[in-house]
């Protein structure tokens, strides 16, 4: 190793240069890596732990260590230098709430527009029932939606979670009057859910 590589490596930390300093991890002198990798923990950047990290597989037993050890101190740093998140607003909440139960009731109320569409034609035979069916199918998945954005879990006398218990508290709510407002919130809750999901 020329002592001009190390100055090189010495220029570009003092420099900041990472692209330079992450050329230089794949130098095939084990030297040139390993200050290479020292050199990159030194710098505030935080991309350093993904960079370094590949070389805890390195052939020189030198460069693995320093590479283990440099990766775990900037990723240790960098964790630590994450603010803590913000706890929301009042207002942020209620903004919140407010657009959770507005969807939900833009949902219910195409799902009762819907249902009241359908029962306004007049048929006979098997066909009512399959009048109600298609009318009553979007309720049903709405009451599934609400269902699963409620977060209580309703247990039986030997202490086993019972879907089926709070099925039939949930229908008792919903004919309840205020009910269908709750529904509304609980269907909101759930596409929310099911959109973050879909980003992650």
């Amino acid at each position: 190793m020329a002592a001009n590589d190390l100055t090189v490596i010495e220029r570009m930390k003092g420099e900041g240069n990472v692209e330079g300093l992450v050329g230089a991890l794949r130098d095939p002198d084990e030297a040139i890596r390993r200050a290479a990798i020292e050199a990159l923990v030194t710098i505030a950047d935080p991309r350093t732990p993904d960079l370094v990290m590949p070389l805890v597989s390195d052939p020189d037993l030198e460069v693995r260590a320093a590479a283990l050890e440099a990766g775990l101190r900037a990723r240790a740093r960098w964790t630590q230098a994450q603010p803590a998140p913000k706890e929301p607003t009042w207002w942020q909440k209620l903004a919140l709430h407010t657009g959770l139960f507005m969807a939900g009731a833009v949902a219910w109320t195409l799902a009762l527009l819907f249902l009241g569409l359908m029962f306004s034609f007049q048929l006979a035979g098997v066909l009512v029932l399959l009048q109600a069916a298609i009318a009553l199918a979007p309720i049903g998945f709405l009451s599934f939606l609400s269902i699963k954005g409620w977060n209580v879990r309703f247990v039986d006398k030997r202490g086993d979670p019972s879907t089926l218990y709070k099925v039939a508290v949930y229908f008792m709510f919903l004919f309840a009057g205020f009910g269908l407002l709750l529904s509304c919130y609980w269907t909101g809750k759930s596409l929310l859910r099911w959109y973050v999901n879909k980003q992650l």
